[in-house]
C-alpha cells in the first residue's frame, strides 16, 4: 500500500504561516497526520492490526484470571523447567477433592496449633507447624496436593519428620509406608538394606519380638525362614535362646539340660531348668526389646 506520509515538520508540510501558531500546537489535522505516520511506520495493514488486537485482549483477559505479570513469568520458568503441569478441565480440584483437603489441611493444623488436641504433645509440643505459604493461603495447600499426586487413600507424610509441613518435607504416602516413617520406628539391616523393623518382620514372615531376638543374639536378619528354638530359663532367672547356650553356660552336655527340661531329670549343673512357653518368651523379648 502507498505510503501517505513523509518525514518533514507538518506545519511547513502544510505550509501554515501563521505565527504564532493560533491553535497552539493542538491542530487536529497536525495530530491526525502525527498518528498516521505511527501507523505507516509499523509497516502493518489494517488487517493485521485488527487481528493484533483481538490476540492481544485475549491476551490480557487470560493475564487478568492468572493474576500479574509476575504471575504469568513465574509459571513461564515452571514450563521451562518442565515443573509446570497441566490437569484436565475439572481435574484441578472437583468438590470432593477440596473437601478431603480441606480435612487433611485442618487435621494439619489442629495437631500443630491447638494444645487440646490429643495429637498436640507429637507434633506441635515438638514444635513442628505449617510453612507460612499454606498456613497463610490454605489454596496453595490444595493445589501444592494436586499437582503431586494426591490420590485417595493417600495421606501426607513428612519425610524428615523433625521438620514441619512444607512442600520440600512433604509427599503423599499410603498409610503402610507412612507407618514406616515414624520417629518411634527402630531401623534394621535386611538383606543389606535398611528397613524398620515392622518391614524386616512383614518380608520374613516372622514376628517383630523374633526378629528383635535375632538383633540381640546378633544372628543375621535375612529372608531366610525363622526357625524357633525354645529357649531355657534357669532357676536364677537367667533366660538362653537354646538348649544349647543353657548347656554352656553350666558346664555340661546339652542332652542333660534338655533330660531337665522335659522332666526326666531334676536338675543339671546344679541348676534346674525348663522351657519357656511361647508366651513367656514373648514377653521376655519384648523387655528386652525396650531395653
Amino acid at each position: 500500500m502507498k505510503r501517505l506520509t513523509f518525514d518533514g515538520n507538518f506545519c511547513d508540510i502544510a505550509q501554515c504561516r501563521a505565527m504564532p501558531c493560533p491553535c497552539n500546537n493542538a491542530c487536529t489535522q497536525k495530530q491526525v497526520w502525527e498518528r498516521l505516520q505511527a501507523y505507516e511506520d509499523t509497516g502493518l495493514m489494517p488487517a493485521e492490526v485488527h487481528s493484533m488486537y483481538g490476540e492481544w485482549r485475549a491476551m490480557m483477559s487470560v493475564l487478568n484470571g492468572i493474576g500479574s505479570y509476575d504471575r504469568l513469568r513465574e509459571l513461564a520458568d515452571a514450563d521451562k523447567d518442565g515443573r509446570l503441569v497441566v490437569l484436565e478441565k475439572g481435574e484441578i480440584m472437583d468438590r470432593d477433592t477440596r473437601r478431603t483437603l480441606a480435612r487433611k489441611y485442618n487435621g494439619m493444623k489442629q495437631r500443630c496449633y491447638n494444645p487440646k488436641n490429643s495429637e498436640y504433645k507429637n507434633y506441635g509440643a515438638r514444635g513442628i507447624g505449617i510453612c507460612e505459604e499454606w498456613l497463610s493461603n490454605p489454596d496453595s495447600f490444595f493445589e501444592w496436593g494436586v499437582l503431586n499426586g494426591y490420590k485417595k487413600g493417600l495421606t501426607i507424610d513428612r519425610i524428615d519428620v523433625n521438620r514441619g509441613y512444607e512442600p520440600e518435607n512433604c509427599r503423599w504416602a499410603t498409610m503402610a509406608e507412612q507407618q514406616s516413617n515414624k520417629r518411634s520406628n527402630v531401623m534394621v539391616e535386611c538383606n543389606g538394606e535398611m528397613v524398620t523393623l515392622a518391614e524386616a518382620s512383614r518380608r520374613i514372615g516372622i514376628s517383630e519380638s523374633a526378629v528383635w531376638m535375632r538383633i540381640k543374639r546378633e544372628i543375621q536378619v535375612d529372608m531366610e525362614p525363622y526357625k524357633w528354638e525354645k529357649p531355657v530359663i534357669r532357676d536364677d532367672g537367667a533366660i538362653f535362646h537354646s538348649v544349647k547356650e543353657a548347656a554352656k553356660s553350666v558346664g555340661v552336655h546339652d542332652t542333660k539340660v534338655s533330660a531337665v527340661c522335659k522332666g526326666n531329670r531334676k536338675t543339671t549343673g546344679g541348676h534346674s531348668l525348663r522351657f519357656l512357653t511361647r508366651e513367656e518368651a514373648e514377653k521376655a523379648l519384648e523387655v528386652m526389646k525396650d531395653d
